[in-house]
């Protein structure tokens, strides 16, 4: 007679989460719009960001709003909305209010909205299935924090936005809104939340970027497909489906992003891959300490400048601003800034990383009269042993991503 293990709590539940999201799947999403196809992964433990970037009129948010408010309602997974501004509340209320009025499985009737100081409470029928919140309450929601711990699908709506949108320290406001929801034991389906990047291509500022280190996945990715990044999951999207029922010829721009669902960007003034690994192995590294958790990047390899806008690493020699200074961080006054420098930049003396930071640089009046290479005279050479550990690791992992990929 054979013998049956019995099946896990763990095992069980995925099985159940599947199994709802299957259904959700087959039964109220269209096959031409997006799939919200990150779910498929939301139970990966070793995974804790999912972005989501496709070409507009996709379906991405009315999908990923309708598949997590259901399974709010069917497995208690219950997500968080969040936006930039207070007022940007009302309207994530009235798009969830629209999912539901659309979707035959809700019951438009059931739901209902509760507002308090610090955020607003979504309830179906006799319970609550969601929250939406803003990044400027960041603060006073660690007080909610026993509340927020219950919503661990932290959902980011439109989180690329117009440069002027985005919100000094966005980055930082996350990652406290963060650790007030991680505050659980022992959850079923996930042991940590989960963050949920929902956009379209608008432009490289996001601060959330060059946190989570995505340029060159952003710029490299090949469209219509998911991978890995370590703990990061992007999909690249474009809609051609949708894109046949636009309008192109009022506003003619093939390279558009609504269209494309890619970021307009181009390779001049860039190092390879290769040649930048290369050239970190070889060359000074100088680090420059910049506001929005980032900073400025300088690596120079013999007559060549190559820079970079990366996270901070807590190695800055250097900063931008006077109240950055420390006993092992020095301020760059007015004698570090110069207009000649400007003319350097129109003459491309410099190269960039990649695009996104290229773009950044070339952007702000500050970075382009900012005379970086006096700063070599007081840098520290890289330990070479660091780098090659780095670049050797890179090299392995890049290596066994490819296999991977060969036996799919």
């Amino acid at each position: 007679m054979a013998l049956f293990k019995k099946k896990s709590q763990e095992e069980i539940d995925r099985e159940l989460y599947f199994q709802k999201l299957s259904y959700y799947r087959e039964n109220y999403i269209p096959k031409e719009y997006n799939q919200a196809e990150l779910l498929n992964h939301l139970l990966n433990q070793e995974l804790d960001h999912y972005i989501d970037i496709s070409s507009r009129g996709d379906g991405k948010s009315f999908n990923y709003f309708g598949a997590l408010l259901y399974l709010s309602i069917e497995i208690d997974l219950k997500p968080i909305f969040m936006v930039r501004h207070y007022e940007l509340q009302a309207k994530i209320r009235d798009f969830i209010r629209k999912v539901t009025q659309t979707i035959e499985y809700f019951d438009s009737e059931k739901l209902y909205f509760v507002s308090s100081i610090d955020y607003i409470t979504v309830g179906y029928n006799d319970k609550e299935i969601a929250l939406i919140l803003d990044f400027n309450n960041a603060s006073d929601l660690k007080f909610s924090s026993n509340i927020l711990s219950y919503y661990p699908i932290m959902v980011y709506e439109e989180f690329l936005a117009l440069k002027d949108d985005y919100l000094p320290n966005e980055f930082e406001k996350l990652k406290l809104i963060y650790t007030s929801v991680d505050r659980q034991k022992d959850r079923r389906f996930i042991n940590h939340p989960k963050l949920l990047y929902l956009g379209n291509p608008v432009n490289f500022d996001s601060p959330i970027l060059p946190a989570l280190n995505m340029y060159n996945a952003l710029q490299s990715q090949e469209m219509n497909t998911i991978k890995i990044y370590g703990n990061k999951i992007l999909s690249i999207r474009r809609n051609d489906n949708i894109n046949d029922r636009k309008n192109t010829r009022a506003f003619e721009d093939d390279e558009d992003s609504n269209f494309t669902g890619q970021f307009n960007y181009s390779n001049y003034l860039l190092v390879d891959e290769n040649s930048y690994n290369q050239r970190l192995y070889r060359g000074q590294s100088m680090y420059i300490y910049m506001e929005k958790n980032l900073m400025l990047h300088v690596i120079k390899d013999e007559d060549d400048y190559i820079l970079s806008i990366e996270k901070r690493n807590n190695k800055e020699q250097f900063c931008l601003s006077l109240s950055d200074e420390t006993a092992d961080r020095k301020y760059l006054d007015s004698k570090f800034y110069k207009d000649s420098q400007i003319r350097k930049h129109e003459r491309n003396a410099f190269l960039f990383k990649d695009s996104f930071s290229r773009n950044y640089i070339q952007d702000s009046p500050i970075l382009t009269r900012l005379k970086f290479q006096k700063c070599f005279t007081k840098a520290v050479k890289k330990d070479p042993q660091e780098i090659v550990q780095s670049v050797e690791k890179y090299d392995l992992l890049k290596s066994l991503y490819e296999k991977f990929e060969l036996l799919k």
